[in-house]
């Protein structure tokens, strides 16, 4: 690469200004679990949406394409792949509620974690979230994006499926005992049927 030192990047063709990027912009970050969109480890964009702590509406590809990884409300191990790392070494963990929108990952309701990497070069790593109750989530997927605070992010298609109630058992019965049965009166005439009996 050392061609490239003598240019600015306004002095390359577009052609030359795609290779360059493609060389330098090698594996960088792909989530594990929940299922990415794509394997792609390099999605990132320099439009200036995705500068620092800022990425509020990239994924990189389209929104609705790839799988659906289906959760539940609760705690949600998310596993990535670090192939190569940056500073500050932070991850940010963000879920759009809005189903089949890639957008307020910024927003402060929207996150579920940060999380403090390391400098080494490339290793896998994790961080617990916790995924909230959200109904409008059940049955068209939302966005879970993670987002390097530096240029690069991994999106997963996610639906939060909340167990019906329906599904769980209902408690046991405690209605009150029967009351006991309790012997007919004795009547006049079975009084003098006794009597006569005797």
């Amino acid at each position: 690469l050392q061609w490239l030192r003598p240019f600015r990047a306004q002095q390359l063709p577009p052609l030359a200004m795609l290779l360059a990027a493609s060389l330098f912009a090698t594996t960088h970050v792909v989530l594990q679990s929940p299922t990415p969109r794509t394997d792609n480890e390099y999605l990132y964009t320099f439009d200036g949406s995705c500068d620092g702590a800022q990425c509020d509406s990239f994924c990189g590809d389209a929104v609705g394409t790839g799988p659906v990884t289906t959760l539940t409300p609760g705690p949600l191990t998310v596993r990535w792949r670090v192939a190569q790392s940056h500073p500050p070494y932070k991850f940010r963990i963000s879920l759009n509620r809005v189903p089949l929108t890639d957008d307020n990952f910024d927003d402060p309701a929207n996150l579920l974690g940060v999380h403090t990497g390391t400098q080494e070069y490339a290793y896998d790593t994790s961080h617990e979230v916790i995924i909230p109750e959200t109904p409008a989530c059940e049955h068209q997927p939302c966005t879970l994006q993670l987002y390097d605070l530096y240029y690069f992010v991994s999106c997963a298609n996610v639906r939060i499926i909340t167990p019906s109630s329906a599904s769980v058992a209902p408690p046991p019965s405690r209605l009150p005992p029967p009351p006991p049965v309790s012997s007919p009166p004795v009547g006049p005439r079975r009084l003098a049927a006794a009597v006569v009996n005797k």
